[in-house]
């Protein structure tokens, strides 16, 4: 558009043109090196802290041209006392408020007042809910139901789900809510754009793309989809409750609350879904006006569906006989109703979590399975990871999905500070052959320590963690005293790994040196 905009107007015909393009860091960082110009051009106004602007400003001879929307993002800034840089351009103009109140506006703004991306019901509700009535639409093409809210309420799942891995939220239930639109009522054709406000949430459903391979679309958080668009959004609350005794999360209460949800809801161009708890939006409403006033319309311009029965219409497990692991068999039991207890206990795998709340399983049971205490503050939801399968128990029925990208993600996501998570994998990590010669290295005892030798150059090196996994993966490895899995250890004050430690600790002691891996033990 610039490049034909400056060969084609008649300021710049016949004339020498110039153009450009610059991220404004980079033309702060080489500000003295860059010549001045005729006419400024600055895009996404809104996301632009003031000083920016100043620097773009000052490096123009005539004109400045910011382009912006000032109901989407603020600044970005990791310096929250310091107004000047949370400021856009829009703040310090006070433009939100000469709308909003259907001032005159100044000369200098232009208003576009006129979207092309969205249908018509859709964009009659952004236009309603963000920006006062004045946003027209260019299009007249209608959709069969185009503006739909999934309700969690009455499902087993609708609270919030801590990730201590990644210090944010994640919510399993959403994965087979999403699986089930794809599968019917979603065509194959549409692109689809889910939105998150949470990173592990957003990584998560991201892994749909690569689980279900037809189905064209990417997950972003609500940060990083301003300028996306898609034929279908989901934009996944991901929480559906305090997320503390006393308060919400602060995406649902701070100033910029109402700029976060017009950019996720948005980006939709002919189907929006919103996958959100009713019974957290009616507690939001009486505190805040923007809820107050998205309840009202969400119950009366949304169709309102049940997320549980979308649930039930998955396949449900009959009996756990249905379930047969291979290599992973992980359970987080929170209500501690020792579901599959003994199917993991007869199980072969090699990997075997159960994890629970202290008390649920005696000492004297535990054996030959790796358990894991949690303690009331952990907010973990319900599940089972068997292999690539995630199972879910919805009220007294337990559904699967088959999802080999997602579970791996949805594991370490929820389960990274119980258990190890480090998926070990000989063809693509690290292997047993030296660097030097190609050689096979060995387990040998030098002194009183355990290296890694080479049987040709004898070139050695010391066990480091992922050599460590590696042995204990080709010995297959499991505690002496209690069979359960065990993971590499270090000696205090030691920096390469010596041992492998029952993952039963303190319930178990049982340990395994690596000196009689080598021996043979």
């Amino acid at each position: 558009m610039v490049h034909r905009y400056t060969h084609e107007s008649k300021l710049y015909i016949d004339k020498p043109k110039k153009v450009t393009f610059s991220t404004l860091a980079n033309l702060s960082a080489k500000y003295s090196k860059l010549d001045n110009v005729d006419l400024v051009v600055v895009d996404e106004a809104s996301m632009v802290s003031l000083p920016y602007i100043f620097v773009a400003s000052s490096k123009s001879n005539r004109n400045l041209v910011l382009l912006g929307d000032f109901r989407q993002l603020p600044p970005i800034v990791l310096n929250e006392n310091n107004r000047l840089f949370q400021m856009s351009i829009f703040d310090y103009l006070d433009v939100s408020t000469k709308i909003t109140r259907n001032s005159t506006l100044p000369m200098y703004i232009a208003l576009l007042d006129t979207q092309y991306r969205m249908t018509a019901q859709i964009s009659t509700i952004i236009s309603e809910l963000f920006y006062s009535g004045f946003l027209k639409c260019g299009t007249t093409d209608q959709q069969i139901n185009p503006l739909n809210l999934i309700n969690i309420d009455n499902t087993s799942y609708c609270d919030t789900y801590f990730s201590v891995a990644d210090g944010s939220y994640f919510n399993p239930a959403s994965l087979f809510i999403i699986d089930n639109l794809l599968q019917n009522d979603i065509y194959t054709t549409q692109e689809i754009l889910i939105v998150s406000p949470f990173r592990p949430q957003q990584n998560m459903l991201n892994a749909i793309f690569q689980d279900r391979p037809s189905a064209k679309g990417r997950s972003l958080t609500v940060h990083k989809s301003q300028g996306s668009e898609a034929d279908v959004v989901i934009f996944d609350l991901t929480t559906h409750s305090k997320s503390n005794k006393k308060d919400f999360h602060q995406f649902f209460t701070t100033s910029i609350t109402e700029n976060l949800i017009n950019v996720a809801m948005s980006r939709a161009k002919v189907k929006l879904y919103i996958i959100a708890s009713m019974k957290m939006i009616e507690e939001l409403q009486k505190e805040s006006a923007l809820w107050k006033k998205l309840h009202v319309y969400f119950t009366k311009h949304f169709k309102i569906i049940d997320a549980h029965q979308i649930l039930s219409e998955i396949k449900f497990l009959k009996s756990s006989d249905e379930i047969t692991p291979t290599k992973d068999f992980t359970i987080v039991d929170i209500d501690c109703n020792r579901y599959f207890y003994d199917t993991i206990r007869q199980s072969k795998c090699l990997v075997r979590n159960y994890i629970a709340r202290p008390g649920c399983i005696p000492s004297s049971e535990r054996r030959e399975v790796t358990f894991r205490d949690i303690e009331n503050t952990h907010k973990l939801p319900n599940m089972a990871i068997v292999d690539e399968n995630i199972i879910l128990k919805e009220h007294d029925k337990f559904i699967a999905l088959p999802f080999d990208k997602a579970a791996k993600i949805l594991k370490r996501v929820a389960l990274e500070k119980f258990i190890d998570t480090d998926e070990m994998d000989r063809a693509s990590t690290f292997d047993l052959n030296c660097s030097k010669c190609g050689g096979n290295y060995m387990l040998y005892n030098k002194g009183s320590s355990t290296v890694l030798k080479c049987s040709k150059c004898h070139d050695t090196k010391y066990i480091g963690r992922s050599e460590a996994l590696l042995v204990k993966d080709l010995y297959k490895l499991s505690c002496p005293d209690c069979n359960a899995d065990v993971t590499p250890r270090q000696k205090k004050g030691h920096s390469d790994y010596s041992f492998f430690g029952c993952l039963n600790y303190p319930h178990c002691n049982g340990s395994i040196h690596m000196y009689s891996v080598a021996k043979g033990y």
